[in-house]
C-alpha cells in the first residue's frame, strides 16, 4: 500500500528513488530553470534514481523520449490563452500525473505557474 508523501516500500529497499520533474520547458528550450531542472534530472539518474520529466508539448520536438537517461513526456498542452491555458495546463498535467501504471515516490514541480497546484 502506498502513503501519499511517503516513501513507497520498494524504494526503501532499493534505495532507487522514483523522480518526477514537471516543469514548462525542458531541453532543447534554454533558460535558468531549464538548465536546472536538466542538471538536477542528470544527477538524479547518476545517483541511481528513476528520473522522468514531464513538459510542455513542443512543434518538431518528440512526444517522448530519453534525455541523458531520464524520460522526458512532452505531455502538457495549455489551451491558447487566459483561464483555458491554465485549466489546459492543470488538466493535461494531472491527467499525466494520475495515468494508471504511473508512480512516483517524489513529484517536484517547478517553473508550472498554475501546474504547480496541480502536484500540491
Amino acid at each position: 500500500m502506498s502513503v501519499p508523501g511517503l516513501l513507497s516500500h520498494s524504494s526503501l529497499v532499493s534505495n532507487r528513488m522514483r523522480v518526477c520533474l514537471c516543469i514548462s520547458y525542458f531541453p532543447p528550450v534554454r533558460g535558468g530553470a531549464e538548465h536546472q531542472a536538466a542538471r538536477l534530472a542528470a544527477g538524479l539518474v547518476r545517483a541511481g534514481d528513476e528520473v522522468t520529466v514531464v513538459t510542455r508539448s513542443l512543434p518538431g520536438a518528440p512526444a517522448r523520449e530519453v534525455w541523458q537517461g531520464a524520460r522526458v513526456h512532452r505531455a502538457i498542452r495549455p489551451g491558447r490563452r487566459g483561464a483555458l491555458f491554465g485549466a489546459g495546463y492543470c488538466l493535461s498535467l494531472l491527467g499525466f500525473l494520475l495515468r494508471p501504471g504511473r508512480r512516483f515516490d517524489v513529484v517536484l514541480a517547478t517553473g508550472v505557474h498554475l501546474g504547480a497546484n496541480v502536484a500540491s
